[in-house]
């Protein structure tokens, strides 16, 4: 069986307390429903990883991004799907409200709090990677 091939891009969204928001997926979810993951979603045919990021973080949460930073490719196989996350990072900008359109719940976790959550595996993987890279986050 051939595997379907996914390019997502992803936010590590942060506060000044270096929280992390995540988002709980709802119980209908196709993959890993009723857990804990960052924001983000496809990349879309034409898209660059960055273009893809505005929309879906526009979309999911209503919020702008103003200038993310790329922190990694991660590269994921799984039983039916396989693909590349492209990871980004900024700062929450919190004169700006933030509105769950897509998700069951979401919630800012300080990084081991967030380990202890039920969290997808692509998740988990790049969280360990931001906790141990990434300054923001320490």
């Amino acid at each position: 069986m051939d595997k379907t091939v996914r390019n997502i891009s992803i936010i590590a969204l942060y506060d000044n307390e270096k929280k992390i928001l995540l988002q709980l997926k709802d119980e209908s979810h196709e993959l890993y429903p009723s857990h804990w993951c960052f924001f983000g979603g496809d990349i879309e045919d034409g898209e660059t990883p960055e273009n893809a990021l505005h929309r879906e973080i526009l979309e999911e949460l209503d919020y702008k991004l103003n200038n993310p930073r790329k922190i990694m490719v991660y590269t994921f196989d799984l039983d039916s799907f396989s693909g590349n996350i492209h990871v980004f990072m900024e700062k929450y900008n919190n004169h700006y409200l933030l509105n769950l359109n897509e998700g069951k719940d979401f919630g800012w976790f300080d990084t081991d709090t967030a380990l202890t959550l039920r969290l997808t595996p692509n998740t988990r993987n790049v969280l360990a990677y931001l906790i141990k890279n990434c300054s923001e986050l320490r």
